[in-house]
């Protein structure tokens, strides 16, 4: 903020030498001090960042979102959210702390509202399954069982 201003001092000097600056008569004209005016000035530095931190959070939480076999927009709730008043809200965990009410409906929303909701919300739907599990089998899909010596 000072640096700005003094830029901004600065550039009205270079205009006319000896005369009061354009910010100078501005200045001698508001209706607050000086101390008033750098107080605006900095609250409104700090709400910028904020304001670029939740982007960036956002951002992250998309990336959190990810699923490598796509996503599940047709369940109900978002992950660890729970079905409330007969399917027609969703309740947010206990430890919940988006932006967003604990209780929701998420019911007549499509992909891309849930998306929105995902970015908003710091929520996440659920991923679809890559692939169907075989429990009975000895290894994961993609894997063959080895023996593993031992002493």
């Amino acid at each position: 903020m000072h640096s700005t201003l003094m830029l901004v001092v600065m550039f009205g000097l270079c205009f006319e030498e000896g005369s009061a600056t354009w910010t100078d008569k501005l200045l001698r004209g508001a209706k607050i001090s000086s101390a008033e005016l750098n107080s605006i000035g900095m609250a409104a530095a700090v709400r910028a960042e904020k304001a670029r931190r939740q982007s960036a959070q956002a951002r992250a939480q998309s990336d959190a979102c990810y699923c490598s076999a796509g996503t599940d927009y047709s369940a109900p709730c978002p992950v660890g959210w729970t079905v409330h008043k007969d399917g027609a809200e969703c309740l947010a965990p206990a430890g919940y702390k988006g932006y967003c009410d604990i209780n929701q409906t998420f019911l007549l929303g499509d992909a891309g509202d849930k998306i929105e909701a995902e970015a908003t919300c710091g929520i996440c739907w659920p991923c679809l399954d890559a692939c169907d599990r075989d429990w009975t089998a000895p290894c994961p899909q993609g894997y063959t069982p080895q023996d593993i010596p031992f002493d």
